[in-house]
């Protein structure tokens, strides 16, 4: 239910408008209602590539969907995007680096057979 694969945050950090179906709460998470288009608002395939037809053709409509990219990001999509997939290798080794660094101070801090 809280899943989103890193094909969201790769739309995202790509610069394009992802097209969802999936987790229901996703909505609550995005950086704005307008920065994907979802699958269910339509009740049909036709009627969304109807829609998709109209923002290719219509420039103001589409730029709307990249309005929340000069906006401050809520915490949730911040934490949510932080811990995503696409950024959970930069993240582990962030966090070995960090460890290391807090180790070896630790080791020195202490050690005073130098003095």
């Amino acid at each position: 239910e809280d899943y989103s694969t890193e094909k969201l945050w790769d739309a995202f950090n790509l610069g394009v408008v992802p097209i969802i179906w999936g987790a229901p709460n996703t909505r609550s998470y995005l950086p704005d209602p307008k920065s994907a288009i979802f699958i269910e608002d339509f009740k049909d395939a036709k009627a969304l590539a109807d829609y998709l037809k109209y923002l290719v053709k219509n420039e103001t409509a589409y730029l709307e969907y990249h309005k929340w990219r000069t906006m401050k990001l809520h915490d949730e999509f911040e934490k949510k995007s932080y811990m995503s997939m696409y950024n959970v290798e930069c993240n582990a080794c962030r966090e070995v680096a960090r460890l290391r660094i807090l180790e070896e101070y630790n080791n020195t801090k202490y050690d005073n057979t130098d003095r």
